[in-house]
């Protein structure tokens, strides 16, 4: 009886920890999943289809190099996004992929970046700044005429249509402008373009009318 028993027992406990061990989901890798917090919400409120220039200001140039410039933004779940950026730059192809997330461990957003012009990945992390109005990140680029590892900075501001970065170089804590790019969600601007085709058409009627009008009162006065 008492071996019926503990047989009994420890089928239960076993099928217990079976259902305990289904129900518990991990990633591929082996951890727990995170909570989602307010910030994955900024993370991924840039998905979609965007539009804009890519602005690079350069000392040793009269003018700053401005071309136009794609990007498809994919969501990872709602924890992060991932990026398809394409540009021509000085008659140049240029593709560059991001990724973007919030470390609920490091309590920073968190990125990298590659692209089709270097060999090394770019890692990045910072903060909301309230008073910059934007995400901060910050990370370590490399001097193009040196060579030579520099400070660097990235804010990104930013709402649901439009988002506007800007790259910095950092010395002793003073920013220069190395680089900004400005984009538009591409259903803003199909939207805009759609208006302003709108109005266009309802100008070409008015001007239509007003030669029928004029054609018709100078057939009424002969």
């Amino acid at each position: 009886m008492f071996a019926t028993r503990f047989a009994a027992v420890t089928a239960a406990t076993l099928l217990t920890g079976a259902a305990i061990a289904a129900l518990t989901v991990v990633s591929p890798f082996g951890q727990m999943p995170d909570q989602k917090v307010k910030q994955h919400a900024m993370v991924t409120q840039s998905a979609g289809q965007w539009a804009g220039t890519i602005t690079i200001h350069n000392p040793q140039m009269p003018e700053p190099i401005v071309s136009d410039c794609t990007e498809a933004v994919h969501s990872i779940g709602e924890l992060w996004t991932v990026s398809d950026f394409k540009s021509s730059i000085m008659g140049m192809n240029f593709h560059g992929s991001s990724t973007f997330g919030y470390d609920v461990e490091k309590k920073k957003f968190v990125g990298t970046w590659v692209d089709s012009m270097t060999t090394q990945i770019t890692s990045m992390e910072g903060v909301y700044d309230e008073e910059r109005g934007g995400i901060v990140l910050e990370y370590t680029s490399k001097d193009p005429m040196t060579g030579a590892e520099q400070d660097a900075r990235m804010v990104i501001q930013s709402d649901k249509n439009s988002t506007h970065s800007s790259f910095y170089v950092v010395n002793d804590g003073e920013e220069t402008l190395t680089m900004e790019i400005e984009m538009t969600r591409k259903k803003t601007l199909e939207a805009a373009a759609e208006k302003a085709a709108g109005k266009v058409e309802d100008a070409v009627e008015d001007a239509i009318e007003e030669v029928e009008d004029a054609v018709t009162g100078d057939d009424s006065g002969n």
